[in-house]
């Protein structure tokens, strides 16, 4: 899920209500709040056992060279994040460079979650080659990436129907142990239930944790518990 500039007490309130169903939050905003504000609320997830992610700002730090890579790495730590993105969404990297990353955050004892995929593109002319998602999504995890995101643009987001053929060569070459489908909406993660099974790892708003929950359990899609009630 995604933490967009939320205040302490509603932070709090989230992982009273939701914490149990919550295992990673990406913090938003963090870069331009006050360092104490932000580890406060590390703090709070934490003692929810829920993983912190610095999110997709090391885009821009990759820009600037390694060595600010390394520095960025040591910040994350110090406001007590316990996982760091590395996507390259929107910046261009070599496959050599990126697993240089992943490689560096990773010895550091942050839990890696590696996003693959680009967003802003021509989605009517884009060609999803399996085979290159495929390389980088082993590359990653050798070099020691905790999970693997596949981003949703293109795929399930900005489209009508859902790449379907996709995700299910992606997930049954890697396997779901290693994979988060992030997931735009009630359409995708209700689809990634469904194919996938219960316990499919999915990346969805803060807002659709219960819902979301409610198609793990059954209770909500093709085949629920309220759709086969008939009458008493």
């Amino acid at each position: 899920a995604g933490d967009k500039a939320m205040g302490l007490r509603a932070v709090k309130d989230l992982c009273e209500s939701v914490g149990q169903y919550l295992d990673i939050m990406k913090i938003r905003g963090w870069p331009f709040q006050d360092k104490k504000f932000v580890c406060e609320k590390n703090q709070i997830y934490g003692d929810f056992e829920v993983t912190t992610s610095s999110g997709d700002y090391l885009e821009y730090v990759m820009l600037q060279g390694f060595d600010k890579v390394k520095d960025y790495i040591s910040e994350v730590g110090e406001l007590g994040f316990t996982a760091i993105e590395v996507s390259d969404a929107i910046v261009t990297l070599s496959l050599k460079d990126k697993m240089k990353v992943v490689e560096a955050a990773a010895k550091a004892n942050f839990k890696v979650i590696r996003e693959t995929g680009n967003k802003d593109v021509d989605w009517s002319k884009h060609v999803f080659s399996v085979k290159s998602y495929l390389t980088d999504i082993k590359s990653s995890l050798d070099a020691g990436a905790w999970k693997v995101m596949i981003e949703s643009q293109g795929l399930c987001e900005f489209q009508e129907e859902i790449n379907k053929d996709f995700y299910h060569e992606i997930v049954n070459e890697i396997g779901m142990e290693n994979l988060i489908l992030e997931s735009p909406g009630e359409k995708a993660y209700s689809w990634f239930i469904t194919e996938f099974g219960p316990d499919v790892n999915i990346c969805t708003g803060s807002a659709d944790i219960f819902e979301a929950e409610h198609y793990r359990r059954g209770l909500r899609g093709r085949r629920c518990v309220f759709g086969l009630m008939q009458a008493f």
